[in-house]
């Protein structure tokens, strides 16, 4: 009588366990995704981090600045732009203070959580190419980043000045590739 209940309850019981492992197996499988997406948003955030660096030391008149802007592959299809906001609300949310105008860095792309940094610069910095050398040295190509996206790549930041006002505009170029 006692071998046939431990036949009947053995399937059961295999049921339960099999269940039970698909769930551990999913939640491991869970935890090693959120650990993975963790880890690409902390490279974004390092890559945005040296580059805003460079644009506020730039703006700020230290001469030169070379800065590695890559992203990890973990960002396909990124559209980083540098984004002037004139809300005062918007402002003290993304910068803090109470500032009229404001500007960002933003960042977005698939399965990774979207970024602002605040860029502690003048609101009346510019980002144009038009008051900038357009030749530097072979190994660079002067860039526009007033136009939309930043592209990733080596770039040697340099400052320009108007003559007229002295506002000043970050001259962007990018290293080539030969």
């Amino acid at each position: 009588m006692l071998g046939k209940k431990a036949q009947v309850s053995a399937p059961f019981e295999l049921m339960v366990a099999v269940i039970l492992m698909t769930f551990v197996i999913l939640a491991g499988l869970y935890a090693m995704n959120t650990l993975e997406r963790q880890k690409c948003e902390n490279e974004v955030n390092k890559a945005l981090e040296e580059l805003k660096e460079g644009i506020e030391l730039i703006a700020k008149g230290k001469g030169q600045y070379r800065v590695s802007f890559i992203l990890p592959g973990c960002a396909e299809r990124a559209e980083v732009k540098i984004v002037t906001h004139t809300d005062p609300y918007l402002c003290s949310i993304i910068c803090g203070g109470s500032k009229n105008v404001c500007t960002v860095l933003t960042f977005q792309a698939e399965g990774v959580s979207s970024m602002v940094k605040c860029l502690e610069i003048s609101p009346l910095t510019q980002f144009s190419s038009n008051d900038c050398e357009e030749y530097i040295g072979d190994d660079y190509v002067l860039v526009d980043w007033s136009s939309g996206n930043i592209q990733q790549g080596v770039y040697l930041l340099t400052s320009s000045y108007a003559v007229a006002g002295g506002v000043p505009t970050i001259c962007p170029y990018i290293k080539t590739e030969k």
